[in-house]
């Protein structure tokens, strides 16, 4: 199959345009970092692209290293968007790096006198090596568990390197000296066709990439206790009602353990309610450095707490309240106030056969409330 070149040349530098216009809209700097970056890549896509079109209107000295230059960078500024995607403040350093040695390396090149056919080797094998970069930057450290839309990226990365490798026995088959630039030829054809794909398909994954990110954020706030980063009143009852609805399955046993912070209306009426707010994320902390990784813990609203046992009895569940109770004697709450002393009283319930959520929660409720009554500080088991 041979395409119309000056075809998909315009097309590509159309497309890339829009691109960089749109992807400003995915929201601030700040708010979605790596965007800028992928601006600036989507524009040299572009100007590599226009300068190909005016072959013969321009020469060659001042366009076939320039052209190549833009095209390269246009990939390292892909590579540095994907990076500060996942960290903000990653340096421009490595990306741009390479894609300055690249293309200093080709201007040697072509001094020396390269030919089309050598000089079209050295691209493809650069753009190879940093379409590669591109898809170990969106796989590295589990990304492709972070966001599933970074397999658009990593495909595309993949159709690049695949393409380069196609056009590489093409290359070896032309005869040496200038190429038909703008030929509609096979080699021109697998050299450019996958190029106008990828500008398009990179700045839309870009945005779904963000998009699928800003969703994720949504959702955990929603289900998230924004003092504590415990699970909220509303997320803990979904936890609940599935480990219930587990335990009936597989006749496994579910337990709780409710907590309140006690006399904790004294803390803010004597420290104030920053020292009120310390308070709530310290018992948090103690909580979730208490439990195991399969345990839930939520912040129900002001100083009280639960946590879900999933697989464990009432005996275990004391134990652990217990635990709990002494770990929050042996750490220290809040360091501008020495002398506060945080103690919490832990009410302890394991689900019966076919409970309710609310019937469950009301036992451990009844059993935290004999605790306050034994004199806090203490356990009890419903």
């Amino acid at each position: 199959m041979q395409l119309h070149v000056p075809t998909m040349l315009v097309t590509t530098i159309v497309s890339a345009v829009l691109v960089s216009a749109v992807l400003p809209f995915a929201g601030r700097h700040r708010d979605a970092p790596g965007i800028p970056a992928a601006t600036v890549s989507a524009l040299c896509f572009a100007a590599s692209c226009l300068l190909i079109l005016l072959k013969g209107q321009i020469p060659d000295a001042a366009r076939i290293v320039p052209l190549n230059a833009l095209l390269w960078a246009g990939f390292a500024l892909q590579w540095l968007a994907y990076a500060r995607f996942d960290r903000p403040e990653a340096s421009a350093r490595v990306p741009l790096g390479v894609a300055g040695a690249i293309s200093v390396g080709f201007a040697v090149f072509w001094l020396l006198g390269a030919d089309y056919r050598e000089r079209s080797f050295y691209a493809s094998a650069a753009i190879a090596t940093l379409a590669l970069a591109n898809a170990y930057q969106l796989m590295r450290d589990g990304g492709l568990r972070k966001e599933r839309s970074r397999v658009i990226g990593v495909g595309l990365a993949a159709v690049a390197v695949a393409c380069q490798a196609i056009r590489a026995p093409m290359l070896a088959a032309l005869p040496s000296g200038e190429g038909a630039l703008l030929s509609g030829s096979l080699e021109q054809s697998v050299a450019f066709f996958p190029g106008m794909v990828h500008v398009l398909g990179v700045g839309l994954g870009f945005l779904v990439m963000h998009v699928e990110r800003n969703a994720g954020r949504a959702q955990a706030a929603a289900s998230t206790d924004p003092l504590t980063g415990c699970a909220n009143r509303r997320a803990f009852a979904v936890h609940v009602a599935e480990a219930l609805a587990q335990s009936a399955r597989k006749s496994e046993p579910v337990s709780v353990v409710l907590l309140d912070i006690d006399r904790f209306k004294s803390v803010n009426d004597t420290y104030g309610h920053a020292a009120g707010d310390a308070v709530i994320r310290h018992v948090a902390d103690v909580l979730r450095d208490g439990v195991r990784t399969s345990d839930i813990v939520a912040r129900l609203g002001g100083e009280e707490f639960c946590v879900l046992l999933p697989g464990a009895h009432a005996r275990f569940a004391e134990v652990l309240a217990t635990k709990l109770r002494e770990g929050l004697q042996e750490r220290a709450a809040h360091a501008d106030h020495a002398g506060l002393r945080v103690t919490a009283s832990f009410g302890v319930a394991q689900a019966r056969p076919n409970e309710a959520w609310e019937a469950l929660f009301a036992r451990a409720d009844r059993a935290l409330y004999e605790a306050k009554g034994a004199g806090r500080d203490c356990v009890a088991v419903a």
